[in-house]
């Protein structure tokens, strides 16, 4: 299938162009992530921090946009994004991450209903830590893990 090898091959394609290339692959990476394919949208949200490291000072790119469109995706997608979170989150500016805080948060409180979908999030905490300021990790990150640090299964906790 066309869109899903597009989608999959994406980041090496944009590695071999570079940054300077992105104007000639902005348009097709946003259709590529709005396009009904979901297994295109899929390995997207699963490269995302790959795209992001590469375009890391191209201002272009909108990868906070990029980044809450997969999560208000369906569970694959959105877990595709969230497994590489950190990653993802330390190519933003500060502002950046403090804008997507509310929408990862609201992920995090509420679509944990499966426990391999909680480990993943609470893998992601310890990188997320260290990407925000000490009053936002007290104040968001530091009670979501002390609520899963109670859950019933081991490999959350």
């Amino acid at each position: 299938d066309i869109l899903y090898h597009s989608a999959f091959n994406f980041p090496a394609l944009l590695a071999a162009l570079g940054p300077q290339g992105w104007d000639r692959l902005r348009d097709v990476y946003m259709q590529l992530s709005k396009t009904e394919h979901y297994e295109a949208r899929q390995t997207l949200a699963c490269s995302l921090h790959e795209v992001a490291r590469i375009l890391a000072a191209n201002t272009a790119f909108n990868l906070e946009s990029v980044l809450c469109l997969f999560l208000i995706d369906g569970v694959e997608i959105k877990m595709g994004a969230l497994g590489h979170l950190g990653d993802t989150l330390t190519w933003l500016t500060p502002a950046s991450r403090v804008r997507c805080l509310p929408m990862i948060m609201q992920v995090f409180r509420h679509d944990g209903k499966q426990w391999r979908t909680r480990e993943l999030m609470a893998s992601q905490l310890v990188k997320l830590c260290h990407l925000f300021p000490a009053s936002i990790v007290v104040n968001s990150l530091l009670p979501q893990a002390v609520e899963w640090a109670h859950d019933p299964v081991a490999g959350v906790r």
